[in-house]
């Protein structure tokens, strides 16, 4: 094994000198010097996420850290960003994590320039979907888009009548007359019996 192949494989394994700095924590205050030491290693590129990770969970060993999880590992540097909006600096750690989580999960690969973009920390967080919140909005869509459909079948039904009533079953207009009476007994059924979606449509 050549040595740049050790300095490579040596970020991705426990660091000894972050594990002693996260296994001191004993408060709040000292989780957030422990988390932007490792923030400040990631972005040397001294230690990895992967690194990062099996340091957490070796430091775990000896005592649970109130806020960061080997499972955090992965948004150390993405958070850093979110903590230097404004306002984010007065957060506590699991509000930042979380707010970075929930961004990434929204986002996906938007969430950087979500965040950048964003012009303070409660903007972000305004402005980011929770979970469970987008599967409900497609939900509520698709019961919209059935009762659309509903209600458009019924129309439809109702145009299909009216030709036959107005030029016998063979549905043909003969005459400009009997297309204007079409045209009032559509816009007739679409106010009374269309759904909201459809009546905002034909008003158009």
């Amino acid at each position: 094994m050549t040595k740049a192949s050790k300095q490579v494989s040596s970020v991705d394994v426990v660091n000894v000198s972050l594990k002693s700095v996260f296994e001191s924590v004993v408060n709040l205050d000292a989780e957030m010097t422990a988390y932007e030491e490792a923030v400040r290693m990631l972005n040397a590129g001294t230690i990895s996420v992967r690194g990062l990770k099996a340091t957490i969970e070796a430091a775990q060993e000896k005592g649970a850290l109130p806020t960061i999880k080997p499972s955090t590992a992965q948004y150390f540097v993405l958070s850093a960003s979110v903590r230097s909006l404004a306002g984010g600096k007065d957060k506590p750690l699991k509000e930042i994590l979380n707010a970075t989580i929930q961004a990434k999960r929204a986002f996906k690969k938007d969430a950087e320039e979500k965040i950048a973009s964003a012009k303070s920390f409660a903007e972000l967080v305004k402005s980011t979907p929770k979970q469970g919140e987008k599967a409900k909005a497609e939900k509520a869509t698709l019961a919209d888009v059935k009762a659309v459909l509903a209600h458009a079948d019924g129309v439809v039904a109702l145009a299909l009548k009216s030709l036959r009533e107005l030029s016998g079953e063979e549905a043909v207009i003969k005459d400009v007359s009997s297309a204007k009476m079409l045209i009032k007994v559509l816009e007739h059924g679409i106010a009374t019996n269309a759904h909201p979606a459809i009546r905002a449509k034909a008003s158009a």
